[in-house]
């Protein structure tokens, strides 16, 4: 990455578009999505991913990252980064425990045998293998596995279990024809075609193509330009996936701190052509522009550290905003706190202001933060809200002034990033506990194995409280569970309900009986990441 912070590990990448803390331009062209195993095993999600701030070259060309979890290696530095674009550096390794920097969350492990050799374990019961730093296995909580092999010329092939076992066929494969890397699924064969940009020695991405029939079939082309030397930024980008896409990109540098390793561009506007067809293109305009005050810590930020976030020392009253005014019609204006978590989404006319006397509409989130602290001082679920404020502001008829009306949702989490109570705007509040990871077992009866990750997973029971004014009994659920032989798996064994008097132990008879056992599967709820 051209520069560290730990903005990278907390925006969304899977944005299609410009991501709004950043003002980044991340695009994803899909690979395959296929099921393995006979449908039995995970489903292969597998996509490539632009990054304006990588110089790495995977074998699609400078910023093209493959949605999969691996290590880079870059100035005697190894960082994690996984499936999903979040990114760790690795500080040490103690016995077989890897020490990730700023990795608050306990939704995931991450184990080292040896030099490029990691596992990772998930919450959700998947497990991760790296061998030389790259994915080997990924293995689902049934424990059907897919197997990936990658080549010295930047060529892979991914197998499912059965594949692999007889050594024969291929889920997906790749190989190169001349300038093209040409990828190879059940579907049918996509090209990816890869160009020298001019009066550099960048390799890029220039066009993705495929066969229909007797014809070629483009489905992408891109265009960039080249900054601080080694890195690309898209400035065109079109598809003829579902109708005919086109974004001309444009950009623009903003103020960093002094020591920071490079320029920083930001996207300063996106022409989207909504014609839907290339033959007469009609564009509308989005215009992007950042306070002061930016992701960089800019102006407050006075010297550069590398290898640390520059914000997380901030005061807590530092904050930085960007606004995206469409076709001069609407501008949408987003905030965020030092630990570049949103504040408020604020959707308004262009020419009006976030305290402007007029109707409107705003959305608010608050989280449970350790004052004046950095970031290993939060909790594992810092990053979650704990109140989000959906704000309309009305005239009222009868005062003749504008008054707001909110509407708010509470939460509460574990450690674990499981959602323990959750108070809705109508007042009624849902409480949900769980499972210990060790399980629970009572008078020789098991209501819920050990975890096989060691995390807290299993619903134990939820209770829902009505709003005071309303009939005065709690709706409980009890779950209990059982592990299925030869995996990891753990599944619902039984769902009781039962209605309690609010303040008594005695169920009502007028409702459901205590171990009426129903069918659906509980959803163990959570927002993490």
């Amino acid at each position: 990455m051209l520069f560290d912070s730990n903005v990278f590990n907390m925006i969304d990448w899977t944005v299609n578009g410009v991501e709004p803390c950043t003002g980044m331009y991340i695009r994803t062209i899909p690979i395959a999505s296929l099921p393995s195993c006979q449908l039995q095993g995970p489903t292969l999600d597998l996509a490539l991913r632009f990054n304006q701030f990588n110089a790495n070259d995977y074998g699609f060309g400078v910023g093209w990252e493959l949605t999969l979890t691996r290590v880079d290696v870059e100035n005697g530095a190894s960082t994690l980064i996984l499936a999903n674009g979040q990114r760790y550096r690795i500080l040490s390794v103690s016995g077989n425990t890897v020490n990730l920097q700023y990795k608050n969350t306990l939704t995931f492990n991450c184990t080292t045998t040896g030099t490029g050799q990691y596992t990772i374990i998930y919450k959700n019961g998947f497990i991760e293998e790296l061998v030389n730093y790259q994915i080997r296995t990924l293995t689902a909580p049934n424990n059907k596995k897919i197997y990936f092999n990658w080549y010295a010329d930047q060529s892979f092939s991914i197998q499912d279990e059965n594949q692999n076992r007889t050594g024969k066929g291929y889920m997906v494969s790749s190989t190169w024809q001349g300038t093209k890397h040409v990828v190879t699924t059940p579907r049918g064969s996509i090209a990816y075609e890869t160009l020298i940009i001019a009066n550099t020695r960048l390799r890029s991405l220039a066009s993705v193509t495929t066969f229909i029939g007797i014809g070629l079939l483009e489905l992408y082309t891109a265009k960039y330009q080249s900054h601080n030397e080694k890195y690309l930024y898209i400035t065109d980008m079109a598809s003829t996936i579902d109708s005919y896409q086109h974004d001309v990109i444009k950009y623009k540098t903003i103020m960093a701190p002094p020591g920071m390793p490079g320029s920083i561009y930001t996207v300063s506007s996106v022409e989207f052509n909504i014609s839907g067809t290339y033959q007469k293109e009609t564009f509308i305009k989005t215009i992007y522009s950042l306070s002061t005050a930016n992701y960089t810590g800019y102006p407050q930020v006075t010297t550069w550290q590398n290898g640390v976030d520059n914000l997380e020392s901030l005061p807590d009253s530092f904050s930085f905003s960007t606004t995206a005014t469409t076709d001069n019609k609407r501008k949408i204006l987003c905030s965020y706190n030092k630990f570049y978590l949103l504040l408020s989404e604020q959707p308004m006319a262009p020419e009006d202001y976030p305290d402007s006397n007029k109707p409107g509409k705003l959305v608010k989130y608050e989280y449970q933060l350790v004052a004046n602290s950095g970031i290993s001082s939060q909790s594992s679920t810092f990053m979650l809200p704990v109140t989000i404020k959906k704000i309309r502001q009305d005239y009222n008829t009868t005062t003749k002034q504008l008054q707001q009306i909110s509407y708010d949702t509470q939460y509460r989490y574990d450690n674990y990033s499981n959602i323990t109570r959750c108070t809705n705007p109508d007042g009624t509040v849902d409480d949900y506990t769980y499972y210990p990871s060790s399980g629970s077992i009572q008078q020789g009866i098991v209501y819920c194995p050990p975890d096989p990750g060691g995390f807290v997973n299993y619903l134990n029971k939820k209770t829902t409280t009505p709003f005071s004014n309303t009939p005065n009994y709690l709706r409980i659920y009890t779950y209990t569970y059982i592990a299925i032989a030869n995996t990891n798996l753990i599944q619902p064994s039984e769902v009781t309900f039962s209605a309690l008097a609010r303040g008594s132990a005695r169920y009502l008879s007028t409702g459901p009986k205590k171990n009426t056992h129903i069918r659906p599967t509980p959803a163990v709820r959570s927002m993490a990441r």
